[in-house]
């Protein structure tokens, strides 16, 4: 490790002993604990937000797959659709022919 992290860690361990002694340990505490507390607030608030953004990227994930969903069921659809027009078109086609005849039929036998 030994980051940039540990050196100002190091820093202010060092700077709070001077203080400490010179000021007296009682003088140090109140704004130490003070900045502890809002440490602790800060990272809660960002476990928070990281915890919302985690959730957020779920949702957008469900989302995109209902969309995809959706868009595969209207490509069902229009399979669907044009089935079936091209089933009514033959039967319109067989019921032409069928009046057409029925039409000559009639004339024949009038």
């Amino acid at each position: 490790e030994g980051g940039c992290g540990d050196a100002v860690s190091e820093s202010l361990e060092a700077a709070l002993t001077m203080l400490s002694k010179a000021a007296g340990k009682e003088v140090v505490q109140g704004p130490v604990a003070t900045v502890a507390a809002t440490e602790d607030a800060l990272f809660e608030r960002y476990s928070t937000v990281e915890a919302l953004g985690a959730a957020c990227g779920s949702l957008e994930s469900e989302v995109a797959k209902t969309r995809a969903d959706i868009e595969r069921e209207k490509g069902h659809g229009l399979d669907a659709d044009s089935q079936r027009i091209k089933v009514l078109r033959e039967l319109e086609g067989r019921l032409a022919a069928a009046e057409e005849a029925a039409a000559r039929h009639a004339r024949e036998y009038e």
